[in-house]
């Protein structure tokens, strides 16, 4: 039966039964047989076959419904959830009176309040929908609070060198393995967890949302949480340190080696190098450096001391610039600049030395050998100078105008400081593309290296002009009293020292001696213990 009335459609209205044929295959004696399945007593079967020809056309067919079961049979099925509603029309009787409101007070019935779609229900009366269940009702189901989240906000140094369009690699600016970051910089954010959204079911009940996870935004070692524990904050410049999902701020940098892997360091705080530094390479510290192993033509810059257990070989390029002291095993061909002290604790060969204080190379060998050295307050080593003559000389004088001199070098340094990394970055970026790329090493580019390395020669040349000056100031300012040089063992002959204006050139060994001046004049004397 349910296969005929899907194709035969009866309607019930006040003024008599009305009939409709599908256009589907269906034979006339079909529709009889369903039309006397009804309780439709009498019907014009002249009427029902034309309704038969003409598919699809409405056709009245009987005036009496007085007998009709006017209102079918109706089930609503409910989701075990809660959450959704079924409505199916069987597949009986006639839709004459049934009505929105009929179906609704269905659903009322039984408790159905919220989500009912009214637009589904008037598609079941209006296409007689019969024999399937046809969702009607709907709840909202309820939506899970967002789960806390922590973002952080530091991020490697990027390389932004203006001379560098192609935006290639300079590996010795690298610092991808340690991030360094500004005190009151801020470190992460926390964005809190929701409680996100109560849902309702189709009866109308409240179903409780579940409200995310929270995350706590934890502050380690040097950071401070500020807006209500939302922000993170560095309390110190350092370099970040995760530990699980703890977030600190060392105040120290440590790395094994300084070479590709590293890249160029500048650190405000404490650098410890606990293995080597290869050439060419740069390390800036507001603070300390500290370096056990073996270094090569690198640039060495601190805020305060720089401390080297082991070699460095300036190859002729290399410097260590503090502001406050030095102290060093072994160099040979460097540069040493120190507001204050210079200790050697083995030897310094043919380097130029420069202390705002003093000197020092008495520990281990204490050999000093070759090169020129400035000490303001005096120079204290074993040996100096060397048996083959090589040249040495010491300058060493309490001059207020050397020390003017001093603070003139360093602020012609802070001028050209920015100006001179950046070239330093170009002609290692030219140079990484030169041995990456030879073919793109063109006629230009070689006159934009010259020009830049022309430069910065220029740059590193007046420095050590202002150095040079410092030596003559020695010579043509007023003697102060008690500069001297003191050899703990031996002095070589070729040995070349001035005692502010006074030069004198050691002729012939001498052991054990001290050169003062005093009374206007260099004095030569036994050393005193």
């Amino acid at each position: 039966m349910s296969e005929k009335f899907n194709k035969v459609i009866l309607r019930v209205a006040p003024d008599g039964v009305y009939i409709k044929i599908k256009n589907e295959p269906m034979s006339i004696s079909s529709v009889l047989a369903f039309l006397n399945q009804t309780e439709l007593d009498t019907f014009d079967l002249e009427a029902v076959k034309q309704a038969y020809f003409e598919r699809g056309v409405e056709v009245k067919i009987s005036d009496n419904i007085e007998n009709l079961k006017k209102i079918p049979d109706i089930e609503i099925k409910i989701s075990d959830d809660k959450m959704k509603a079924y409505l199916k029309i069987k597949n009986t009787g006639f839709i004459e009176f049934l009505s929105l409101k009929y179906l609704l007070e269905k659903a009322y019935d039984i408790g159905i309040s919220y989500g009912i779609n009214k637009k589904v229900l008037l598609g079941m009366i209006k296409y007689d929908y019969r024999g399937k269940f046809v969702l009607f009702a709907e709840g909202t189901p309820p939506i899970k609070g967002k789960d806390a989240m922590i973002h952080y906000k530091f991020m490697p140094k990027k390389n932004k060198d203006e001379d560098n369009p192609n935006n290639k690699i300079d590996y010795k600016e690298r610092n991808d393995l340690f991030i360094p970051v500004k005190k009151d910089q801020i470190l992460a954010e926390k964005t809190p967890a929701t409680q996100g959204t109560d849902g309702i079911d189709i009866f109308g009940n409240i179903i409780p949302a579940i409200p995310g996870q929270d995350k706590v935004l934890k502050r380690g070692e040097n950071t401070q949480l500020i807006h209500n524990g939302l922000t993170l904050v560095a309390a110190i410049s350092g370099l970040v340190d995760i530990n699980g999902d703890t977030i600190s701020v060392k105040n120290i940098l440590i790395v094994n080696d300084v070479n590709i892997k590293t890249g160029n360091i500048d650190f405000e705080g404490t650098v410890l190098v606990n293995g080597n530094v290869d050439l060419g390479y740069r390390i800036k510290a507001d603070n300390d450096i500290r370096i056990k192993g073996v270094i090569e033509g690198a640039i060495l810059e601190a805020g305060k001391n720089v401390i080297i257990e082991k070699n460095f070989i300036g190859s002729e390029v290399g410097k260590i610039i503090a502001n406050h002291s030095i102290k060093i095993r072994d160099l040979e061909f460097a540069y040493l600049e120190a507001k204050e002290n210079i200790i050697i604790t083995d030897s310094a060969v043919n380097c130029q030395i420069l202390a705002g204080k003093s000197v020092e190379a008495i520990q281990g060998k204490g050999i000093i050998m070759g090169g020129e050295i400035i000490a303001i307050e005096g120079l204290s080593t074993k040996i100096l100078g060397s048996k083959n003559g090589l040249k040495t000389i010491i300058k060493t004088g309490k001059s207020i105008s050397v020390k003017e001199a001093v603070d003139k070098i360093d602020e012609y340094k802070s001028e050209n400081k920015k100006r001179l990394i950046n070239i330093e970055k170009s002609l290692e970026y030219m140079e990484n593309l030169r041995f990456a790329h030879p073919e793109s090493f063109d006629e230009e580019k070689k006159k934009q290296f010259n020009r830049l390395l022309n430069e910065k020669l220029a740059i590193e040349y007046e420095v050590k002009s202002m150095v040079k000056d410092i030596a003559n100031n020695l010579k043509n300012v007023h003697p102060t009293e008690g500069s001297l040089v003191k050899v703990y063992k031996i002095c070589y002959p070729g040995v070349e020292i001035w005692l502010n204006k006074y030069k004198y050139v050691v002729t012939k060994i001498m052991k054990h001696v001290e050169f003062v001046y005093i009374n206007n004049k260099i004095e030569i004397r036994p050393l005193r213990k």
